[in-house]
């Protein structure tokens, strides 16, 4: 699980003000609920910068505790349809931090020229840690409510009655589970706590951690998928029923192409490994590998598209080296900023 957040008198008023978001609630009824939460300020929109670690324990508070309707299996994501008819917007209501329209058209840039990244790299990064974060959570979940049934349920054996949990290969994937979520919940905790500190200097967080976020989007929501698809194989028939939480599991594969497509972001893993070189011996293994069959593919008189797309498992093969390359190098301690 996450460090606990040092404020917890927030965190109880928080878990209060969203209790039941949306559950039985028409639209109009949800977005009057919305209204009072951010009328409580309980979470502002600088929170980001003064005070990351509330913003991101409030997606995991929500993941957790709450429920938004009909909409969407996902607690805490943000998609919505908004719709405007014969209205038009004040100008000064115009979100304009960056680039401002003036009355007649001219466009100007009150903070000078500034790459896309720069203006939006802040929300993307927190954006995967956020996701990464949900996914994790909804593994847990339903990692914790299968155990308690299966711990419960009775099967006949030979020589006498045992319980569900107890069969071997539904206590490995318990253990498996417990040893590969706790890995995850530390690789992510020590990553948000890089990016936090960098949130508060309003920067951009440097390569080496943009590529450490992308690992934990990557390795949690994958993990996440893993785990639940293979505990959904073993316990039988309580996967069907609704209420179980195995009706949800779409969630993940939301997760897997939200803020970053796990398996593009794999992609570009490689490719920048391919122009930048290895970092490890792990990385330098797999890129002969992937170099040697994209060079044989190109012999064959076949393009340079066509010779890294039959390569792809080899592709997805280097990707792996490099996460597991820097999950191991930041377990191991992380320098500070």
């Amino acid at each position: 699980m996450a460090n606990q957040y040092h404020d917890q008198a927030w965190v109880q008023k928080w878990q209060a003000a969203t209790q039941n978001v949306g559950d039985g609630m028409n639209y109009q009824q949800a977005a009057a609920r919305l209204r009072q939460l951010i009328n409580t300020k309980l979470l502002t929109l600088t929170d980001i910068q003064d005070d990351p670690e509330r913003f991101f324990e409030a997606h995991r508070l929500v993941a957790q505790n709450s429920y938004m309707g009909k909409k969407t299996v996902g607690n805490d994501l943000d998609n919505a349809l908004l719709t405007f008819k014969n209205f038009k917007v004040p100008r000064e209501t115009l979100l304009a931090r960056y680039v401002t329209v003036d009355a007649n058209g001219k466009v100007s840039f009150p903070q000078g020229s500034m790459r896309t990244m720069d203006m939006i790299g802040q929300r993307l990064f927190s954006g995967r840690i956020a996701v990464a974060q949900a996914g994790l959570t909804f593994a847990e979940g339903l990692f914790a409510t299968t155990r308690q049934f299966a711990s419960g349920k009775k099967c006949w054996a030979p020589g006498g009655d045992t319980t569900l949990i107890k069969v071997p290969q539904i206590s490995a994937i318990f253990k498996k589970a417990d040893a590969e979520l706790a890995l995850l919940n530390r690789f992510i905790q020590k990553v948000e706590e890089q990016l936090c500190g960098y949130l508060r200097k309003r920067k951009v967080p440097d390569v080496a951690l943009q590529q450490a976020i992308a690992v934990v989007k990557v390795k949690c929501i994958e993990g996440a998928i893993d785990l639940c698809h293979s505990l959904k194989q073993e316990v039988g028939s309580y996967a069907l029923m609704a209420g179980t939480g195995f009706e949800q599991l779409d969630f993940l594969i939301c997760c897997k192409f939200a803020e970053g497509d796990s398996r593009i972001l794999m992609q570009k893993m490689a490719r920048d490994i391919l122009t930048a070189g290895p970092t490890t011996a792990l990385e330098k293994d797999a890129l002969n590998k992937l170099k040697a069959s994209i060079g044989k593919e190109l012999k064959a008189g076949r393009g340079k598209k066509d010779a890294w797309d039959n390569s792809y498992l080899l592709v997805y093969g280097l990707a792996e080296a490099h996460m597991q390359g820097v999950m191991e190098k930041t377990l191991k301690g992380v320098s500070k900023l």
